[in-house]
């Protein structure tokens, strides 16, 4: 883990801060936000998941959902 400062083509080597590193295929992708289109009511709703806390909250409200039916009685 690295902060990348360049990224030279013609070598095929990411610069970081600290180093250089050898790559034979590159993706590049830049960062992203969640976007709920104007319905800011879906944020409590539908998590987003680009942090390990994201996951963490997802994974609670999984476990939290199996319990729950495992204490719901048969119709």
């Amino acid at each position: 883990m690295g902060e990348v400062v360049d990224v030279d083509i013609e070598r095929r080597q990411v610069v970081l801060c600290d180093g250089r590193l050898d790559y034979d295929t590159l993706v590049l992708a830049t960062g992203s936000s969640h976007h709920y289109f104007d319905n800011e009511r879906w944020r409590t709703l539908a998590p987003g998941l680009k942090t390990v806390e994201d996951a963490t909250e997802i994974r609670r409200r999984i476990f939290l959902a199996f319990e729950t039916a495992e204490r719901e009685r048969p119709v």
